[in-house]
Order: structure tokens, then sequence, then C-alpha cells
């Protein structure tokens, strides 16, 4: 089955098994695209502009809206016994509108001549009984020739093709609804005898949401090819013990396969007591058994006188060998769900259908029958199957199994539930007896790659011996054709955790029941135990109740004082999955007062972030009341007319927000904390999703839950520093808390020196009010640059009364050369330092000596202050 790219050895291996079975080729067209495009090898004429080869090596529709396209070739040669094959994908459910057709044999190049005369394959229809349907046209009037089973399109499909007419005029449809070569035949009938083939070609019909749904592939058309190669068994699959599956190398013939006694197996087990070949999958064959086989024992299996659809016979007393080993009851983590496709489209090359992928990382056999899969509110229970020690099993539902069969084995579960594409759930494994084998919590961010999430990758596990949740042991699909089902991981690897977890909130659920909940999936063991958790003045905790791996409720004997604060801790021995101990174990806890206007400030927001950024938004705390941030909401307005627009939650849950205290929310605090340093890491909350925000104009609100607002800030570009090169990645901060966020003179622009952000601490260009002078000062006076730990490094400190004053620091030696520039013209804070380690801008270690300074600053009106600062570099003697 072609899933990948053909290469050059693919082609040849294609073009020597036709040679192999036909000593006589006398015409044939062969394309793959494999050259990248359809202009050469053969040329295609027609609608050229319309389709695109894609990186997958199809040719593919690529439409400019609502129309038809047609691509045809030059195929000149008689009919001795015709043979066509190609792929073909549909992503859509086909209409009168939306539908495609491979013409056969045309008397015109232009396959849109109403005209036109010739054979052709129709792929979709009115109604929803979408068949393969072959039509002969006479000057433009169609009539059906033969059609292949009802509704077996109606829906998204891929599939293999073939058709052949004899010299006699008897045609034949075979499909492989999987996509490869595995053809099962459709339907056959005698019709009128095709004498030449001039033109062949494809045309599709399509609206403007399905411009790109059509796509093409392997396209053979030439001399009938006569398969004179017997089947031959590929697989033996143990499906209890009393059945076993034969795969074979092609379609059997249903009379011959579905015979007992062509089947035999040694040691007193006999001919099976029902054959039957697979409904969909031709070359499948069950074989059902009266006398069970035994544990740890060899068997050989005998098959006689099966034949293919072309009536080759296999090779008598055909012989394979297996070994049964009875399955025994898995226990945790022997299975583990490694990879799960949750939004398959658009699909790349693998069935455009969901799936999850099992893996047994065990030494045991087990079969899969009673084992079920759920989701927050669907269970299916998975079908019978055996699964070896390393072995793959991809779950899908029943109706999707023949679309998988090329990958490996298929394990089916009924009607399997719909995962969500964003995530955001939990999917549990459990086995017959309910004992859960292993659980996967997954979201976008565990794609782990912002290109791969918008569908059509997988999301696999890097390390299926890692048995923690971690959405850093997961990412998507490292492939071309968007994931491995079946087989191992395109990103298998070796995965350690070495994070230590976090505190991270707690909250009152009463003033005796508190939530609490840590960074990340912890002990089982460590969550449930009382002891562990503790509030000062109070005591233990007396009931603890696990609500998820990293979050648990717990009961304190005494209540909570509504105007007292308190310490809650956990031990510090307390440790995560991996065995990585706590890092913050403590937090303030008390009962939370409700916000009023004043009590939270907008304080800081980035709303042009830089490249693989996102936008935050800063608050602060400003009373003295501990509050509930959910009782906020975020919200923008429009620009010019403030009218209140998307109103969002900061969190669905409660989280203390402490009295002078920043917090910053996002929708991915990682990203924010790539971009910019801060001083506390604990300050970031993401948000389920943040109000959009302009990138040149904009309001930030701040509201109640019923949208009353408590403050707003209209932002503009221009309130940025004015000598600016550049303004993406600045933020803009506030400088008095006493001054409203609705004065535009109460912003500036962050400094540089703090990488033009201060996400979850004191601003940059924070002003204090409280009798600050301009002042610099050097510590200490006299540094040795020696490394011996002891003042290694001077630093150059300052403050400021006012923001947005530019500088240039530069050292001069006793003689008033230039030794060093520490910076250039940087857009400085209210408050900050620079550093010195005595090294000169030529990367030597400067002299014993005294320098001098030298700082220069200015403001946009073209003030200007010099500052001299004297230093003594010495060393030891």
């Amino acid at each position: 089955m072609k899933r990948s790219k053909k290469n050059l050895f693919k082609i040849i291996l294609v073009v020597t098994i036709i040679f192999t079975k036909i000593p006589l080729v006398k015409a044939q067209m062969l394309d793959s695209f494999g050259d990248g495009d359809f202009t050469t090898a053969p040329a295609w004429t027609g609608d050229i502009s319309e389709f695109i080869v894609n990186v997958q090596g199809q040719l593919q529709l690529n439409g400019s809206g609502i129309g038809a396209s047609y691509l045809s070739t030059n195929v000149n040669y008689s009919n001795s016994g015709l043979e066509w094959r190609f792929y073909v994908k549909q992503n859509l459910a086909g209409s009168a509108s939306n539908n495609s057709k491979v013409w056969l044999t045309a008397d015109n190049a232009n396959l849109e001549d109403p005209t036109i005369s010739g054979y052709y394959l129709q792929m979709g229809e009115a109604g929803s009984a979408d068949a393969f349907e072959i039509f002969q046209s006479n000057a433009g009037v169609s009539t059906s020739l033969l059609r292949g089973s009802n509704a077996q399109i109606a829906a998204s499909f891929t599939a293999g093709v073939k058709i052949t007419c004899t010299a006699a005029g008897v045609w034949t449809l075979f499909v492989d609804m999987a996509g490869g070569t595995n053809y099962v035949q459709q339907t056959s009938t005698a019709a009128s005898t095709l004498n030449t083939i001039n033109h062949f070609g494809v045309s599709t019909s399509y609206t403007a949401s399905n411009i790109a749904n059509f796509y093409f592939d392997d396209f053979y058309v030439g001399n009938l090819v006569v398969d004179l190669t017997p089947p031959v068994i590929t697989n033996i699959t143990i499906i209890s013990n009393s059945q076993v599956d034969l795969q074979f190398s092609e379609s059997l013939n249903a009379s011959n396969a579905n015979s007992e006694v062509n089947y035999f197996v040694n040691n007193a087990i006999g001919n099976p007591s029902l054959a039957t070949l697979d409904i969909i999958d031709a070359s499948l064959v069950h074989l059902f058994f009266s006398s069970t086989f035994i544990n740890n024992t060899g068997y050989l299996i005998t098959v006689n006188n099966l034949t293919d659809l072309a009536g080759n016979i296999i090779i008598p007393n055909t012989d394979t060998s297996f070994n049964y080993i009875a399955p025994v009851i898995a226990i945790a983590f022997d299975v583990v769900i490694n990879e799960l496709m949750a939004d398959p489209d658009p699909a790349l090359q693998l069935p455009s259908t969901e799936f999850i992928e099992v893996y047994n990382r065990s030494n045991k056999v087990f079969n899969t029958s009673g084992w079920t899969i759920s989701d927050a509110s669907t269970t299916a229970t998975m079908a019978s199957n055996i699964l070896l020690p390393g072995e793959y099993g991809i779950v899908c539902k029943q109706s999707d199994s023949a679309l998988f069969s090329a990958y490996g084995k298929i394990i089916t579960a009924g009607s399997l539930f719909s995962l969500n594409n964003t995530g955001g759930e939990v999917i549990s494994l459990f086995n017959e007896q309910g004992t859960l084998l292993d659980q996967v919590y997954y979201d976008e961010t565990y794609y782990n790659n912002a290109q791969r999430d918008d569908g059509g990758f997988s999301l696999e596990r890097i390390d299926a011996n890692f048995l923690c949740s971690n959405n850093k042991n997961w990412s998507a699909a490292n492939n071309t054709i968007g994931g491995t089902p079946g087989n191992q991981n395109s990103i298998a690897g070796i995965f350690t955790d070495l994070e230590r977890p976090y505190l991270w909130s707690i909250f009152p659920l009463s003033s005796t029941l508190l939530n609490v909940k840590f960074n990340k999936p912890m002990l089982q063991s460590d969550l449930s135990n009382i002891q562990n958790y503790q509030v000062s003045g109070i005591g233990f905790a007396t009931s603890t109740s696990i609500v998820n791996t990293s979050e648990v409720n717990i009961t304190i004997p005494v209540a909570l004082h509504p105007d007292s604060t308190y310490t809650f801790s956990v031990i510090d021995s307390l440790k995560d999955c991996p065995g990585n101990s706590i890092a913050r174990n403590s937090l303030p806890l008390a009962l939370p007062k409700s916000i009023q206007a004043g009590d939270v400030l907008i304080n800081e927001i980035l709303f042009n972030p830089p490249v693989g950024g996102v936008d935050f938004i800063e608050l602060y705390n400003n009373s003295n009341k501990v509050l509930n941030l959910a009782d906020l909401r975020i919200a923008n307005a429009d620009y010019l007319t403030d009218q209140l627009g998307d109103l969002e939650t900061a969190t669905t849950q409660g989280y203390l927000f402490f009295p002078k205290s920043y917090l910053v929310l996002s929708e991915n605090s990682k990203a924010v904390l790539t971009q910019y340093n801060s001083e506390n890491v604990y300050a970031f909350l993401d948000v389920p999703t943040l109000p959009s925000y302009g990138v040149s104009e904009g309001v930030c609100v701040i509201t109640d839950v019923l949208g009353n607002r408590f403050e707003s800030f209209k932002y503009n570009d221009d309130l940025h520093f004015a000598l600016l090169d550049e303004t993406k990645g600045v933020s803009l901060e506030r400088l008095q808390f006493s001054l409203g966020a609705d004065n535009t003179s109460n912003w500036h622009s962050a400094a540089k020196n703090v990488g033009y952000a201060t996400p979850g601490y004191k601003n940059s260009q924070f002003i204090n009010t409280d009798g600050v002078i301009d002042e610099w000062n050097v510590q200490p006076e006299v540094f040795s640059p020696d490394n011996d730990g002891l003042d290694d490094v001077v630093s150059i400190n300052y403050q400021f009364s006012s923001p947005g004053l530019v500088g240039t620091g530069i050292i001069f030696d006793s003689k008033g050369r230039k030794i060093k520039t520490l910076f250039t013209n940087e857009l400085l804070g209210t408050t900050g330092t620079f550093f010195w380690d005595g090294i000169t801008d030529q990367n030597s270690k400067a002299l014993t000596g005294i320098y001098l300074i030298m700082i220069e600053v200015f403001d946009s009106k073209g003030n200007v202050k010099q500052v001299k600062l004297p230093n003594v570099v010495a060393s030891k003697f």
C-alpha cells in the first residue's frame, strides 16, 4: 500500500513486478508523480493551474473556487485485454456537486466536452448511496455499465481501484478500501467491446469548501496483467485457544477458502470446524477449531487447494508453524496507550479517521476481549484479539477496520468514542476485570509543535517505559504520512523528567474543606496521606479525597477564621510521579473577600508579542484583601465606541489573589517565560481564552462576573517610547498605582535592560513617590576581578524619579582612553543595575589602576545629564 513518497527504487520495483507477470507488454502508461510534476513522462494537459503534486507525491486538486477541473494524457493502443489501476482519496461526502471521474478512455482530450464519448468511473453522486460506478458515454449521453456496493463511498474514503476489460468485453471492478493493492472484486459484467484507447484522465466537480479534497496517484493503464503467482501465507495470528487467522498475499477464491478440509493442524487438533473468508479482506481467513490449543506448545498448520482470483493454486502442503501461549490477566502498565489520532483532518496519507494505539510493553501475552477504553463520558468495549509481547494494537471502530488493515494488528472497539480535537480530556484503558492499565490526559500542548496541532498528525509517546503523565513525553508524529499506527513511533526515544514539582494553589471550598493543586502529577500514596498536609495554628488534615493525579481535597479539623491568614504547607519529602522532591511546599491561605473597584489594577500589558510569543496581562492586587480571581472577568472593548466585547473567565475554579502581589494572565505562560525573564515564576496563570487585543490599538478591561467595569485601559502604539525603533515584543508598564489606567501619561515602554517586559514582578518604569531622587552609585568602589569570589564584579546602580531616560555608559582609564562600552543609547528603567567584570572591549583584563565611569543620560525633550563615577581595579600582591 502506497503511504509515502515513491522513490526510484519503488518505481523500478513496480515495473519489475509487472514485467514478471506479463512476459510481453505491448504498451502501458505509468505515473506515480515521482518527478514532482505532471508535465512530462507522461505529459498531462487541461486545467494545469488547478492541480498540484503535493509533498506526499500525489496529484491533488488545487482549485480556486467553485468549478470543475480536469487533466488528461494521450494513451494510444488497442485492446487485447486492458487494465487500469490507481489510488484515489476524497476528503468529502460525495454529491452531485462534489464528485470525481477517472476517464478510462475518451475520444477527446477535453474531458469537459459535452459531446465526449468514452468510459469513466464516477465517485460521488446525489443521495447517500454513493458507489463506484462505471459509465459509458456516447456523445455526452451516459449509461451505467456496472456498479459497486451502495453507500461504500458515501463519506470520505481512500481506495485502491483496479478495472479490467477483456478482449471479449467483460468488465470487472476491483477495490481495496484500505487504499492499497489487495483488491476485492466488486462486480463484473459482459458489455460492449472496447477497441481502442485514445485519452485517459481525471475530472472533478466541486464546491468552494472542497477545492483541495481530491487526490490521485499510482496510475497504470495498459495490457491486462495476467496473474501467474500462487498465493502464499504471509502471517498467522492467534486469536484465542481455538481460533487462528491466516493472512495471504492476495485475495482468495471464497469457495476454496471456506472449505475446512483445506486446513489441518497437527498435535491432535485436526481440521477446523469452521473456515470463513473475511467479508472485508478477501486475503484473510478465520479458522475455528473444536479442540483447544495447549499452552506453551508448538503447532504446524498445513494448507492445500486454495486458489487466488486468477485460479493460481497454492503450493501443495504449504506449512506454517506457530506457538500457542495462553493469555494472562494484564496489570497496570503492562499495556500502555502509545499513540492517538484525535484530529485526522486534513489527512495526510493515513485514513481520515480516529484511532488509538496500545502497546504491550511486557513479556506476557494478553487477550483484549472485554477490555475497555473510555473518555470522561463514553466507554467502548474492545474485541477479542491476542496482543503479544512488544506488539502494537490499533484500536478503531469496526467500520474503520479495513482502512487500517495494512498497518498492523486491528482491535475493534465497536463505535469508539469521539476524541476531542484540542484535547482537555482523559483517555483510560482497563482490562477485563476493570483494572486501570494506563491513563493519558492530553491537550494541544502535547503536540509540542505549533505547525502540527491543526490536524493530520497523531500524538505519539516518546518513551513507553516512562509511566508518569507528562506532556513533554508526547509530541506530534514526525513523519510524512502523519503517524505510525501499528509500528514503533517516529519519535520513540528515552524521556527523563527531572523537573521538581511545586505546590501550585490552595483554595478554601469551605471553611474546613481545602482544594490543593500541584503543577504536575504526584505519587498517589503521597497525595492521599493526611500527614502530608498542615495548616498553621490548626494542624494536620483529617481526611483526603483525590480529585486527579495532581489535585486533592483535604478536610481540616478547625474552621478558618474570616479575618485570619494562615500558612498551608505540605511535607517537604512529598514527591511527584517520577520521584522528584517538591520545591515550593507552602502557600498563604485565607478566606477570600469580595472584589471592589480599585482592588485589582491593570499593571502591564503585552499586546504585540514577539514572533512565537503570546499576549499577556499583568494584574496587581492593590488592596489589603485576599481576593478570589474567579470573581473577575477579563474583557476587551471597541476602540471607538468603548462597547464591551469579549468577556472571558480568568479561572473557572477558585484562585487566591493576595495583597500587593502580581499575577500574569496568558494562554501560554511557558511561551511568556521563554521570551522574558521573571523574578517570580509562580505568578503565572494560564487562562482558557484571553480576549483579542489589537497589535496597534485596543481596550483592556477588567470587570465583575456581570460585566461591571473595575478598570479600563485604552492603549495604542503611540504610548510607547518615541525613540524606540521597534515596539514588537515591548510591553506597556504602569508607572504609578495612584494614577488611573485611563491616564495615558501613566504608561511607558518597559526598559531594555529587563528585556522589554517585567511579567510577575515590579515594573521597570515604576515610580516610587516616596522622596526618590536621581542618583548613581558604584558598589564596591574598589574591586579585584581575579575570580576568587570576593569583589570580582562592580555594580553600577541607578534610580530615577521619572521614566523614559536613554543612557550611554563608557569606562575610561586614568589617561582618558576608552577601554569599555557598558551600554549605548539604551532605554533605562526607573531603577536598574549594570555590571563590569574588569574585562575590556579587547577581551583582556583591565590593569590595576583608577578608572572613570562616564554616564550620559537624556530624555525625549533633549535634556542631557552627565555623571562621572570613579572606580579602582585592584590586585593582590
